[in-house]
Protein backbone atom coordinates (compact mmCIF):
# COMPACT_ATOMS: atom_id res chain seq x y z
CA UNK A 1 0.00 0.00 0.00
CA UNK A 2 2.64 2.42 0.86
CA UNK A 3 4.58 1.67 -2.91
CA UNK A 4 1.10 2.92 -4.15
CA UNK A 5 0.53 5.31 -2.12
CA UNK A 6 4.23 6.96 -2.84
CA UNK A 7 3.19 6.57 -6.46
CA UNK A 8 -0.14 8.36 -6.42
CA UNK A 9 1.70 11.48 -4.26
CA UNK A 10 4.32 11.62 -7.28
CA UNK A 11 1.64 11.85 -9.77
CA UNK A 12 -0.63 14.48 -7.82
CA UNK A 13 2.74 16.95 -6.99
CA UNK A 14 3.64 16.35 -11.19
CA UNK A 15 0.18 17.60 -11.35
CA UNK A 16 0.80 20.71 -9.12
CA UNK A 17 4.03 21.32 -10.53
CA UNK A 18 2.20 22.14 -14.00
CA UNK A 19 -0.64 23.50 -12.40
CA UNK A 20 1.47 26.26 -10.67
CA UNK A 21 4.18 27.05 -13.30
CA UNK A 22 1.92 30.40 -14.30
CA UNK A 23 1.94 29.55 -17.95
CA UNK A 24 -0.68 27.73 -19.67
CA UNK A 25 -4.11 25.52 -17.93
CA UNK A 26 -4.11 24.03 -15.82
CA UNK A 27 -3.05 26.54 -13.18
CA UNK A 28 -3.65 26.49 -9.53
CA UNK A 29 -3.73 29.33 -6.63
CA UNK A 30 -3.32 28.89 -3.26
CA UNK A 31 -4.75 31.12 -0.29
CA UNK A 32 -2.17 30.73 2.63
CA UNK A 33 -2.78 32.93 6.05
CA UNK A 34 0.53 35.60 7.14
CA UNK A 35 2.04 32.76 8.57
CA UNK A 36 2.44 30.79 5.48
CA UNK A 37 0.36 28.22 6.43
CA UNK A 38 -2.30 26.77 3.74
CA UNK A 39 -5.93 27.72 4.04
CA UNK A 40 -7.27 26.37 0.72
CA UNK A 41 -6.81 26.24 -3.35
CA UNK A 42 -8.65 26.85 -6.52
CA UNK A 43 -7.66 25.65 -10.30
CA UNK A 44 -8.50 26.96 -13.83
CA UNK A 45 -8.83 24.09 -16.31
CA UNK A 46 -9.60 22.92 -19.37
CA UNK A 47 -12.18 20.28 -20.41
CA UNK A 48 -12.38 18.46 -16.49
CA UNK A 49 -15.31 16.69 -16.91
CA UNK A 50 -15.34 13.86 -20.27
CA UNK A 51 -18.96 13.80 -20.28
CA UNK A 52 -19.00 17.39 -21.28
CA UNK A 53 -16.62 17.82 -23.69
CA UNK A 54 -18.40 21.01 -25.36
CA UNK A 55 -17.25 23.11 -22.22
CA UNK A 56 -13.88 23.93 -22.73
CA UNK A 57 -12.63 25.74 -19.15
CA UNK A 58 -13.62 25.12 -16.02
CA UNK A 59 -12.84 26.30 -12.50
CA UNK A 60 -12.23 23.06 -10.34
CA UNK A 61 -10.01 21.92 -7.37
CA UNK A 62 -11.70 24.51 -5.26
CA UNK A 63 -11.06 23.58 -1.94
CA UNK A 64 -10.74 25.22 1.93
CA UNK A 65 -9.50 23.30 5.26
CA UNK A 66 -12.22 23.25 7.57
CA UNK A 67 -10.73 25.29 10.09
CA UNK A 68 -11.12 28.30 7.93
CA UNK A 69 -14.00 27.89 6.28
CA UNK A 70 -17.12 30.30 6.49
CA UNK A 71 -13.86 32.99 6.43
CA UNK A 72 -14.06 33.98 3.24
CA UNK A 73 -11.20 32.14 1.84
CA UNK A 74 -13.53 30.28 -0.76
CA UNK A 75 -15.03 33.18 -2.15
CA UNK A 76 -11.08 35.07 -2.52
CA UNK A 77 -10.05 32.34 -4.45
CA UNK A 78 -13.02 32.09 -6.65
CA UNK A 79 -12.61 35.71 -6.96
CA UNK A 80 -9.09 35.76 -7.90
CA UNK A 81 -9.86 32.66 -9.90
CA UNK A 82 -12.33 34.74 -12.05
CA UNK A 83 -10.03 38.05 -12.20
CA UNK A 84 -7.51 35.12 -14.29
CA UNK A 85 -10.08 34.17 -16.57
CA UNK A 86 -10.81 37.46 -17.32
CA UNK A 87 -7.63 38.69 -17.84
CA UNK A 88 -6.76 35.36 -20.26
CA UNK A 89 -10.36 36.18 -21.80
CA UNK A 90 -11.77 32.89 -21.22
CA UNK A 91 -15.36 33.11 -21.97
CA UNK A 92 -17.62 31.53 -19.89
CA UNK A 93 -16.31 29.23 -16.68
CA UNK A 94 -17.88 25.89 -15.95
CA UNK A 95 -17.99 23.94 -12.71
CA UNK A 96 -19.70 20.97 -10.62
CA UNK A 97 -20.59 20.70 -7.49
CA UNK A 98 -22.47 17.69 -5.67
CA UNK A 99 -23.65 19.81 -1.65
CA UNK A 100 -22.33 23.20 -2.04
CA UNK A 101 -24.52 25.60 -4.80
CA UNK A 102 -26.17 27.79 -2.56
CA UNK A 103 -22.08 29.17 -2.36
CA UNK A 104 -21.47 29.25 -6.27
CA UNK A 105 -24.95 30.76 -6.75
CA UNK A 106 -23.64 33.91 -4.41
CA UNK A 107 -20.43 34.72 -7.32
CA UNK A 108 -23.48 34.45 -10.21
CA UNK A 109 -23.42 31.18 -10.90
CA UNK A 110 -25.93 29.54 -12.89
CA UNK A 111 -27.13 25.84 -12.70
CA UNK A 112 -27.55 24.16 -16.51
CA UNK A 113 -27.40 20.56 -15.86
CA UNK A 114 -27.44 17.63 -13.42
CA UNK A 115 -25.33 14.66 -13.85
CA UNK A 116 -24.09 11.80 -11.91
CA UNK A 117 -20.97 11.77 -13.70
CA UNK A 118 -17.53 10.97 -13.58
CA UNK A 119 -14.41 12.94 -13.70
CA UNK A 120 -10.65 12.79 -13.97
CA UNK A 121 -8.96 13.42 -10.38
CA UNK A 122 -6.10 15.06 -11.99
CA UNK A 123 -3.65 12.32 -12.68
CA UNK A 124 -5.91 10.62 -14.82
CA UNK A 125 -8.27 8.02 -12.82
CA UNK A 126 -12.00 8.33 -13.46
CA UNK A 127 -13.36 9.40 -9.73
CA UNK A 128 -17.31 9.05 -8.49
CA UNK A 129 -18.28 12.63 -7.56
CA UNK A 130 -20.25 12.50 -4.18
CA UNK A 131 -20.50 9.01 -4.04
CA UNK A 132 -23.07 8.39 -6.54
CA UNK A 133 -24.83 11.54 -5.66
CA UNK A 134 -26.19 13.92 -8.30
CA UNK A 135 -23.71 16.48 -9.41
CA UNK A 136 -24.89 20.18 -10.53
CA UNK A 137 -23.36 21.92 -13.45
CA UNK A 138 -22.53 25.24 -13.81
CA UNK A 139 -21.67 28.29 -15.80
CA UNK A 140 -21.16 32.18 -15.31
CA UNK A 141 -20.12 34.25 -18.21
CA UNK A 142 -16.22 36.05 -17.55
CA UNK A 143 -16.34 38.64 -20.97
Amino acid sequence: MTLRRGRLWTKIRAYYAECLNGENLPLAFAAVGKDGALLGSAALKRHDMEEFPQYEYWLGDVFVLPEHRGSGVGGLLIGHCLAAARQMRLPKLYLYTPDVQSVYEKYGWCEIATSSAQRRDGVGNGIGIGGGRTIRLNVTPIL
